[in-house]
Order: structure tokens, then C-alpha cells, then sequence
């Protein structure tokens, strides 16, 4: 009897942690779903922004190297000593909007500008401390857009012309166009946090609330969502942007799914 007893609490036993497992079970794997599919996106974004990287150091080098070995170009600047030549101050403003770039500049080697796509009434102004900043990796830094903060991506590169020096910068601004082409899915967004603002998100409406990252999770507007950061290279005195990387959660697995 007592050896019957002892079999059916072993037995008891069992079940009731068999139980508290199978119960346990979904709640597992909807995490483990879920910390993978925001960790892919993740990725995606990452890899969309080093290609807007690359394409954007592609396309300056490019510039440079036209802008270098163009004959007119150098007999106004260098022979004829005429900065203010149509040839020269117009380069840039004839390039940018080909070359899909929202700033764009040639300088000297002092880096004083002699011409400029995006404000062509600037040429002759120094931009050295912003150029100084720069590499020819892009990086993230604050810029005055026609008389306007904001924050660009942007990079540099070196020509010469009759091995004199000059410098070629441009990038893009950062906002609501530049982070949807980052957006790997449609049932993903990508928000920029830096300090107290947030960019980004159009299909989220106005955010109005937004909590910290807790678990995978946040909640934007009292909308939970997944959740994961990328952080960006800055340039600059500011603290680093971030990108936040969400999406829709997953619909819950449920235990009879597991056996269909």
C-alpha cells in the first residue's frame, strides 16, 4: 500500500510539473520568436544604412575625381585665377540633384568654399570647422542648412588638380525620407532618438509617448511594439544618435499550433 501511495505522488508529481511546463512552453517560444525577428530587422537596418554609406562615398569619390580631371573647370580656377567663373562656382549646384545628394561642396585646401550645391550664394565662406570633422568614411554630424540646425550624414574626399589640394563634402539630411529607406518591412519603422527629439515614424502618427526599451518591448503611443537600437556614428560635441528599430509583435503561438 504504501509503496502504491508513494508511486502516485511520484506520479502526481510529475505531472503537475509536466503541466506547469507545457503551460510555460508558448510564452518560450513567442519570446524566442520574437527576439529573433527584431534582431533580423535590426540587421536589415543596419546593412540599409552602411549601402547608404557606401553609395554616398561612391558618389562623392566619383565627383571628385570628374571634378579633378575637368579642363574647364581648372583653366577658370587655376590659369585665369577666377573663382567666381560660372564654371566653377555652378559645379556643385549642377551635380546635386543628379547625383541624389542634398549637400554638396568643393573647397580649397583651406577649406574655403568656391562652390556649393545646396547654397551657391556661400562660396567664398570657410567651412573648416565642420570639413575637419569629416572623413571619408560618412559619419553623423550637425550641420547649418541654410540657416537651419540639422543632422546630416555626410563624408569627404581629397583631389588634386596640378597636385594642389582640394576637398570634395556632401551627404544627406536626416529626416522623415532619409529613415524610410531604411524601413526593412512594412510592418516595421525605424524612429531616430537624439536627446530629447524623435524623428522618424510617419505611419505611427504623432508620438506623443514613448517608453524605454524593456525586454525587446516598447510602447509608443500606448501601442506596444518590439524593439531593439542601433547606435550611430557621431561626429560632434553631442551625444551619439540612436536608432530605435521596431515592429508589430508576432501573432502567439498556442500550444495546439505546436502540433499542427
Amino acid at each position: 500500500m504504501k509503496v502504491l501511495t508513494h508511486g502516485l505522488a511520484v506520479i502526481l508529481t510529475a505531472a503537475i510539473l509536466l503541466a506547469l511546463i507545457w503551460m510555460k512552453l508558448p510564452g518560450e517560444i513567442n519570446a524566442i520568436i520574437a527576439r529573433r525577428q527584431i534582431s533580423s530587422l535590426r540587421q536589415c537596418v543596419r546593412q540599409q544604412l552602411e549601402q547608404q554609406k557606401e553609395s554616398l562615398a561612391d558618389k562623392l569619390t566619383a565627383f571628385a575625381e570628374v571634378t579633378g580631371s575637368d579642363r574647364e573647370f581648372a583653366m577658370r580656377l587655376l590659369v585665369e585665377n577666377d573663382p567666381s567663373a560660372a564654371e566653377v562656382v555652378e559645379r556643385a549646384e549642377q551635380f546635386i540633384r543628379p547625383m541624389g545628394l542634398e549637400i554638396l561642396e568643393i573647397t580649397d585646401s583651406l577649406f574655403v568654399l568656391i562652390s556649393s550645391g545646396h547654397f551657391p550664394a556661400s562660396a567664398g565662406n570657410s567651412i573648416a570647422e565642420k570639413i575637419t570633422l569629416l572623413e571619408s568614411d560618412p559619419a553623423f554630424i550637425m550641420d547649418n542648412i541654410l540657416g537651419e540646425e540639422a543632422l546630416t550624414l555626410q563624408a569627404k574626399t581629397r583631389f588634386s588638380i596640378a597636385e594642389l589640394p582640394f576637398y570634395v563634402a556632401g551627404g544627406l539630411i536626416v529626416d522623415q525620407g532619409f529613415l524610410s529607406m531604411l524601413v526593412p518591412s512594412s510592418n516595421s519603422f525605424v524612429l531616430l532618438k537624439w536627446e530629447d527629439e524623435i524623428i522618424g515614424g510617419e505611419k505611427l502618427g504623432k508620438i506623443e509617448s514613448i517608453s524605454e526599451i524593456e525586454d525587446n518591448k516598447i510602447i509608443v503611443n500606448n501601442r506596444t511594439f518590439l524593439a531593439d537600437t542601433l547606435s550611430l556614428q557621431f561626429s560632434g560635441e553631442n551625444a551619439s544618435p540612436v536608432l530605435l528599430v521596431l515592429a508589430e509583435e508576432p501573432e502567439p503561438v498556442s500550444i495546439l499550433s505546436l502540433f499542427q
